[in-house]
């Protein structure tokens, strides 16, 4: 049964500096510990369709995503004349539509003007009494405003302009077939009469004109023939069989761009709908790779005190040995154990215990002021802190800045053998990483090391003479002692308390 009296709570109570005694002590957080080093480290065509709002949900949040990560609501109204979505959808739409009917428009503008100047040659033959009017219908109307028409297409603003300007234009190609129609001998009207066809096969497909669009433009034309057909007195027989293929042609072209249109809106809802699933999985795979790396890193970390575990600390040593043996530097191993650390614990609670391993753990953490240092706790009440390009000398500066580093903190121990607060014992071993030694050789020389300081009257360093294999050569040390680059620490207190295996107290 673990005696937590009020007795002894106060005398396991320590001070905080600058306030008075019996004030609790501050535990240093968790994620203020560690820094580790993690490696590895709808329906189909036609139907309707309905996106309905489906907010991404972040693991832990309880809150929508607020990222546009979902599809907004939106409806493709189907059963209207005139495709159409509903909301800003039309807009994406329209914009994804428009980048991808640029090129197409380009093309069919350069055919178009081609095909209109290439056709001047027809009238040489069709009626070389009428070139001059036709040929001023070609060159200087149609032709001049294709290319006006190209050129604008490399407008940024073209965009918003575009349907109406290419409707414009396709009413303006066919109204010149229509003008010379008029202007021709009725004899031969019928030879340019088929361009109408031509002018309403690109209006209706390779403009990319809207359904909307290209039937208004289809139609201006068909009623400016009737009119030019009228006025010119064209034979009824020959205007029925006329208006049979030219409004039969037209109402195909219908049919076909609103089928085109149609395809053009199903293809882009199918897109976007893909292109937000890949957003979903994106995220959830970030969300799952932050995850994983955030349980490796709970992994190599020890739940009550926040600095590294015994995992870590059997990865960070077997790298740290390797790292020295390629590189031909000294490595230092410190264990550190806490004094009668089982009596306090008799004495004060588990509870108070605990939070004596975190204020120790501190002081071990804050005396490793290297980067490359490594600090972990090891088990239990022990410590251990790896030194990579440090030799014996700088080992031990590092180990008594953390025994004074406890013994700053004053934590009271009701049944402590030294100065009536815990203290923590030290040792300290050095080696240069070859072959011919196995790391567990430096461990198991610091842990020795640890207790001989313990056997010697504990709260001490002792450091044990660096490692050497049988066959190595005497000048071997001289390497350690090139290697002390390790700054002094400027002490708290002074003590003598760094000792070797064979010295005795004194």
């Amino acid at each position: 049964m673990i005696r937590q009296d009020a007795r002894n709570r106060d005398d396991c109570a320590a001070p905080t500096a600058g306030t008075g005694a019996g004030t609790k002590r501050a535990v240093v957080p968790a994620h203020g510990m560690a820094d580790l080093r993690v490696p590895g480290g709808g329906e189909g065509p036609g139907g309707a369709w309905d996106l309905k709002e489906t907010p991404m949900t972040r693991p832990g949040t309880g809150s929508a995503d607020t990222e546009n990560i979902a599809v907004r609501s939106a409806e493709v109204v189907t059963d209207s004349v005139i495709p159409a979505f509903r909301g800003r959808l039309e807009d994406e739409f329209r914009h994804a539509d428009f980048q991808q009917s640029l090129p197409m428009l380009r093309v069919a503008l350069l055919v178009g003007g081609a095909f209109y100047a290439v056709f001047a040659l027809l009238d040489l033959v069709v009626a070389p009494g009428s070139v001059s009017l036709l040929w001023g219908i070609r060159f200087g109307i149609v032709v001049p405003a294709t290319l006006v028409l190209f050129l604008l297409t490399r407008s940024p603003r073209f965009e918003r302009w575009m349907q109406p300007a290419v409707a414009a234009w396709i009413v303006l190609a066919g109204g010149g077939i229509v003008a010379m129609v008029g202007a021709i001998p009725s004899d031969a009207s019928h030879v340019y009469y088929v361009g109408l066809i031509l002018v309403l096969i690109i209006g209706y497909t390779y403009a990319r004109l809207r359904f909307g669009w290209a039937s208004g433009a289809g139609w201006l034309i068909v009623i400016a023939y009737q009119a030019v057909a009228v006025v010119i007195d064209t034979p009824f027989k020959t205007l029925i069989v006329n208006d049979f293929f030219f409004i039969g042609a037209n109402v195909l072209g219908m049919l076909s761009c609103r089928a085109i249109e149609q395809y053009a809106r199903d293809n882009f809802l199918l897109v976007r709908k893909v292109r937000t699933e890949q957003e979903r999985v994106a995220a959830a795979n970030q969300e799952l790779a932050d995850a994983n790396r955030e349980l490796a890193r709970q992994a190599l970390l020890d739940g009550l005190t926040g600095i590294p575990n015994r995992r870590s600390f059997d990865r960070d040593f077997t790298h740290e040995w390797a790292r020295m043996q390629r590189e031909g530097m000294p490595l230092t191993l410190v264990m550190c154990d806490i004094d009668r650390f089982k009596a306090y614990n008799d004495a004060c609670g588990h509870l108070v215990g605990d939070d004596c391993l975190r204020d120790v753990a501190a002081a071990v953490w804050e005396a490793a002021r290297r980067p490359a240092d490594h600090v972990a706790r090891y088990g239990g009440e022990e410590f251990a802190l790896i030194l990579p390009h440090t030799g014996p000398e700088g080992g031990r500066r590092v180990a008594e800045a953390v025994r004074k580093a406890v013994r700053r903190r004053a934590i009271p121990h009701p049944r402590a053998a030294v100065d009536g607060i815990v203290t923590v014992s030290l040792g300290v071993a050095s080696i240069l990483p070859i072959p011919e030694v196995s790391p567990e050789a430096l461990l198991e020389a610091a842990d020795r090391a640890m207790y001989q300081a313990k056997s010697q009257g504990r709260d001490r360093v002792v450091a044990a003479d660096p490692l050497e294999p049988p066959s190595a050569p005497s000048n071997r040390p001289s390497r350690f002692r090139r290697r002390e680059d390790t700054p002094a620490l400027s002490p708290a207190e002074p003590t003598p308390s760094a000792v070797s295996l064979s010295s005795t107290k004194g």
